[in-house]
Parts: structure tokens; C-alpha cells; sequence
């Protein structure tokens, strides 16, 4: 069984060992949605080091299966507010730091091709200013779809003097 297939069994078992063990009528599996995210994207760099007045661009590849069609929209937030970023765009970064990408959505179309690949690239530019804080700061890049779906991958900034 593939990795993702167990946690979708296990997710859904504790669902209903939980309700179970309340008393409470759990939903039919017929019910059940399961989503599955298929793109994902590829940072060159996990960790980088600046100092105040340094701006960095780095490139972002997104990956996904050639013969399907996306549309999704891309930001810059920190690591457990996408969530909120997606439905406020507010970003919440470390006062100094500035992250921007230069699209804000990607659309690809379905090609003849099958399997995955990078399907497009774009870039995340991050500057640091003289009132940033020294320190370690994690960045959070996320892909998102209309539906709220998102994938995010990190990137360490670490602030030296």
C-alpha cells in the first residue's frame, strides 16, 4: 500500500474509533472526501544567510504531471499562516524582511506528454533592511488553488549583522 493511501486508512479508522468511543454516529464512508495534491515545488536552497541591505533571488520550479491542466496562485507568508494568507493575503513576515514572487499565478495546460516535470518557474526575492532582526526567520513559499488547497515549501533566512 502506498504512503499516502495508509494515512488516508489510518485518518479515516481514527475518525470512526473516535466517534466510536463517543457514542457518536460517524459519517458513511461514501461521505468521505479525500483530496489529493499532485504538484509540488522545487527550491534549490533550504538555508541562506544575509545581512541588512542584501536582496537574493531564487529560483522556484513547480512540478506536475504533463497531461494534466492547473491553475493556481502563488504567495509569500511564514510556515502555519497559509491558511490565513490565502484568505487575507496578509503575509505576516519579520518586520525587515520583504519576500515577493514575480507571478502571482500559474496556469498550465494539459500536454500530449505524460508524467511529471517542471512545468514552470518563477522567482522569490528576498530583501533584507537595515531594521531587520538578527536571527533566524523562515520563510513559507505557497502554491494555492481556488478551492483552498496548498502546498507550501520553507526557506531558513537567517539575519547576521
Amino acid at each position: 500500500m502506498k504512503k499516502k493511501a495508509k494515512i488516508y486508512y489510518i485518518a479515516v479508522l481514527a475518525v470512526f474509533v473516535i466517534a466510536g468511543m463517543f457514542g457518536i454516529n460517524a459519517i458513511s464512508a461514501e461521505k468521505i472526501q479525500v483530496s489529493e495534491i499532485d504538484y509540488s515545488l522545487s527550491i534549490p536552497v533550504r538555508n541562506i544567510v544575509m545581512t541588512a541591505n542584501e536582496t537574493v533571488v531564487i529560483p522556484v520550479g513547480v512540478s506536475y504531471p504533463q497531461e494534466k491542466s492547473l491553475h493556481i496562485k502563488t504567495g509569500v507568508t511564514v510556515p502555519h499562516n497559509e491558511s490565513f494568507f490565502i484568505d487575507t493575503g496578509k503575509d505576516n513576515l519579520p518586520v525587515g524582511i520583504s519576500a515577493v514572487l514575480d507571478k502571482r499565478t500559474v496556469d498550465l495546460p494539459a500536454l500530449a506528454t505524460k508524467g511529471d516535470a517542471i512545468r514552470d518557474t518563477f522567482n522569490l526575492k528576498i530583501s533584507v533592511s537595515q531594521n531587520a532582526q538578527p536571527g533566524k526567520h523562515t520563510i513559507a513559499v505557497v502554491v494555492y488553488e481556488d478551492n483552498g488547497q496548498s502546498y507550501s515549501r520553507y526557506i531558513n533566512v537567517e539575519v547576521q549583522k
